[in-house]
């Protein structure tokens, strides 16, 4: 019979063959693992926070006369006061008004008064004025008797501490300053020189200018 054993020459060769298989299946399953590894890398995670602010809205600078004028839309607008009118003056007579001017802004101001005047007797020796601050105003005397007589924190007005008003303007303050919320009483006297020019019978006013700004501003 036969020997169907294998001879020692074949075995070599088939152990070879086997190795050679198993190194081509190593070296496909690396090349299969390094492909996975490349597709891998092409998709990162990613995040885009934002923030957003709140409303911002700006501040006011905002002076009130008397309670009057408050508000943005009133800015530059006028306030008559007419507490503040005096008729028939005859030389010497003066009459006088205070009241509050107040910051009803966002933020601490100063503020400056400058006066100017029109008419006939917004003229030397005319009808003259005074500003004070803190103080309250006081009227006494009556029409007919020809003898009235305005005072601010009870100081009578003179023909030396009042001043003529024109159109060329008149400063009675600077920078005073007011924060949020406050206030101070403003008096001002209106009165005719003692020595007033042949103006009977004639009228004039005067507009005082209250200019604010914030505190800090050149």
């Amino acid at each position: 019979m036969p020997d169907r054993r294998a001879s020692s020459r074949d075995r070599p060769r088939r152990s070879r063959r086997t190795t050679r298989v198993r190194l081509l299946l190593i070296a496909a399953g690396t090349v299969g693992f390094s492909l996975l590894g490349i597709s891998g890398t092409l998709a990162y995670f990613t995040d885009s926070p934002t923030a957003v602010t709140g409303t911002n809205r700006s501040g006011t600078v905002d002076v009130t006369l008397a309670g009057n004028l408050s508000g943005s839309a009133n800015n530059g607008a006028t306030w008559t006061n007419a507490s503040l009118t005096a008729t028939a003056l005859l030389p010497g007579e003066s009459v006088a008004h205070s009241f509050a001017v107040a910051n009803a802004g966002t933020g601490a101001l100063t503020y400056s008064v400058t006066a100017t005047g029109s008419g006939d007797t917004a003229v030397t020796d005319g009808i003259e004025y005074s500003v004070a601050f803190g103080v309250a105003a006081s009227n006494s005397g009556t029409v007919a008797a020809a003898n009235r007589a305005g005072a601010c924190g009870g100081v009578a007005s003179t023909d030396a501490n009042t001043t003529p008003v024109r159109a060329a303007g008149t400063s009675f303050a600077t920078n005073r300053a007011l924060v949020v919320g406050a206030s101070e009483t403003v008096c001002v006297v209106a009165r005719l020189a003692s020595n007033a020019p042949g103006i009977p019978d004639k009228s004039g006013s005067a507009m005082f200018q209250f200019a604010a700004k914030q505190t800090g501003a050149p």
